[in-house]
C-alpha cells in the first residue's frame, strides 16, 4: 500500500513540476550553410556506415563461399558413397538371384527336418507315456508281491478223518 501512495505521490508531482516550468529557449533558424554543412557530415557517417556494412558482407560472403565449398566437397563425397552404394547394391542383387534359389532350398530342407523331428518327438512322447504306464503297472504287480509276502503264510488246518458209524447197529464202536 506504502508503495502504491509513493508511486502516486511521484507522477502527481511530476506532472505539476513539468506545467511550472518555462518553456525552452528555441535555437535560432540555422542558415543554409550550416544546414549543408550538417547534412555532409549526415552523408559522410552515412557513407562510413554503407562501407563499414560493405565490408561486413564482403567478410560475410568470403565466409559463405568457403562454407559452399566444403558443402560441395561433402556432396562430391556423399555422391561418391552413394555410387558406391548403388553398386554393392547391384552386386548384391545379382548375388541374391544366385544365392535365393540355394538359400530358398536350404529352407525347404530346414522345414522337412523340422516335420521329421516333431514327428519323433511325437513317437518319442508316446513311447515314453506306454514305457510309463507300463513301469507303473509293474509297480503295483510289485507292491502286491511285497504285500503277499509280508503277510503271516495261511496254514490250512489239519485234516481231520471222520468216520460216521451207525451206533445203533455197532453199539461197541461209539464212545459216550
Amino acid at each position: 500500500m506504502k508503495v502504491i501512495v509513493l508511486g502516486l505521490a511521484v507522477v502527481f508531482g511530476s506532472a505539476c513540476s513539468a506545467q511550472t516550468k518555462a518553456p525552452a529557449t528555441t535555437h535560432p533558424t540555422k542558415t543554409p550553410l550550416s544546414q549543408c554543412r550538417a547534412d555532409l557530415q549526415d552523408a559522410q557517417k552515412a557513407r562510413d556506415g554503407w562501407a563499414d556494412l560493405n565490408t561486413q558482407l564482403e567478410a560475410r560472403n568470403k565466409e559463405l563461399e568457403s562454407q559452399s565449398k566444403e558443402l560441395e566437397a561433402k556432396n562430391a563425397e556423399i555422391t561418391q558413397k552413394d555410387e558406391a552404394i548403388k553398386k554393392a547394391a547391384g552386386e548384391l542383387l545379382r548375388n541374391d538371384q544366385v544365392v535365393y534359389p540355394a538359400a530358398a532350398k536350404l529352407f525347404d530342407d530346414y522345414n522337412a527336418l523340422v516335420l521329421k523331428y516333431n514327428s519323433l518327438l511325437s513317437a518319442a512322447q508316446t513311447l515314453q507315456f506306454q514305457v510309463n504306464a507300463a513301469n507303473s503297472r509293474q509297480q503295483r504287480i510289485n507292491n502286491a508281491l511285497a504285500i503277499y509276502s509280508a503277510m503271516p503264510k495261511y496254514a490250512p488246518p489239519q485234516t481231520i478223518n471222520l468216520q460216521v458209524t451207525n451206533c445203533n447197529a455197532l453199539p461197541a464202536l461209539c464212545v459216550h
